[in-house]
């Protein structure tokens, strides 16, 4: 499968396509799902830190006409806006173009069954790589919910700060 991004992708990040399959839902339905799941079998109640975090990670906070993440506040110095995730896009595109379809250089990434992409962004990198690669678990993480939710059935996001202890 070509390592280049589906059409869809080249024409804009994912959130910037209103209307479209690749619309974000927010992670919080999922977690909403599930703490309000009275099932016996799922141990205590969820941790509430837990459930707050996942409350707040959509409210964007703002700032001189940019938008920026909510999770770890002023931690990560770049905007999550839809100019920033089309650089991020274009980015990507200019790198798999510049290593001639490659999307990683180490050979142990060859037939690797876990993949985690830290930092994921918009998720192109770990889309392409999902795709090619049906058989590895790829994981994304980032702090900003920017990802599409229509990805790979061997492909997940997850909105955290790897850095907090």
């Amino acid at each position: 499968m070509p390592a280049s991004p589906s059409p869809e992708r080249q024409q804009g990040s994912p959130k910037s396509q209103e209307g479209s399959e690749h619309h974000v839902e927010p992670t919080i339905q999922i977690e909403d799902a599930i703490a309000a799941d009275n099932d016996s079998t799922l141990g205590e109640e969820p941790d509430q830190s837990h459930v707050s975090l996942s409350s707040s990670i959509m409210a964007y906070r703002e700032e001189n006409g940019r938008r920026y993440h909510a999770l770890s506040s002023g931690k990560y110095v770049l905007p999550n806006d839809d100019a920033e995730n089309d650089r991020l896009d274009l980015q990507h595109e200019l790198y798999v173009r510049t290593l001639h379809g490659e999307l990683a250089l180490c050979p142990k990434a060859r037939g690797a069954k876990r993949v985690l992409d830290i930092g994921t962004g918009t998720g192109s990198w770990a889309i392409d790589y999902a795709d090619a690669n049906p058989e590895a678990e790829v994981i994304g993480v980032d702090l900003s919910p920017i990802q599409p939710s229509f990805v790979p059935p061997n492909l997940i996001f997850e909105i955290d700060d790897l850095e907090k202890e």
